[in-house]
């Protein structure tokens, strides 16, 4: 679902709990790197590197959307009406993009802030590699990515 859909942005549970994020560029170039790196092999985090807050995040994303985050949605809702599927949302996680990072790759948005730099400006930066197009139909995770030495595999 589209965030922001309904027209406002609904924070879920404390909003303390760390949201990891990537930038629709940087997923797609990170799928770029691993085939085009033969020595890349194993599992990748493909999250940006700044880890934000759940509450951060969808400030940012409101601020940039020009929409209204409705009152948190407390946790006990949320574990009603999903059960144990709550945690995922309600605890979050820290994930490190060291090892991407290590590779040598650099990401385009290190930072929230350079992403809404782009979204204010209507900047474009699907033109940056041919296959981006193709890449960004893909669903974005950021949970890890296994990389063999001929095959990639999102795991979503």
């Amino acid at each position: 679902m589209t965030p922001g859909k309904f027209g406002f942005l609904i924070q879920t549970g404390t909003g303390l709990q760390y949201m990891p994020w990537i930038h629709i560029n940087d997923l797609c170039n990170i799928y770029l790197k691993a085939i085009e790196d033969s020595e890349m092999g194993g599992a990748y985090n493909a999250v940006s590197p700044q880890q934000v807050t759940h509450s951060e995040f969808m400030h940012i994303l409101a601020k940039v959307m020009r929409l209204p985050v409705l009152p948190p949605v407390p946790g006990f809702l949320i574990r009603i009406a999903l059960g144990e599927m709550a945690d995922v949302i309600l605890k979050g996680s820290r994930i490190s993009s060291e090892k991407i990072i290590n590779t040598g790759y650099s990401f385009l948005f290190r930072n929230t802030g350079k992403c809404t730099l782009q979204y204010n400006q209507g900047i474009n930066f699907h033109n940056i590699h041919p296959c981006l197009e193709m890449i960004s139909s893909f669903p974005i995770s950021t949970t890890s990515i296994v990389f063999p030495k001929t095959l990639i595999i999102p795991l979503f």
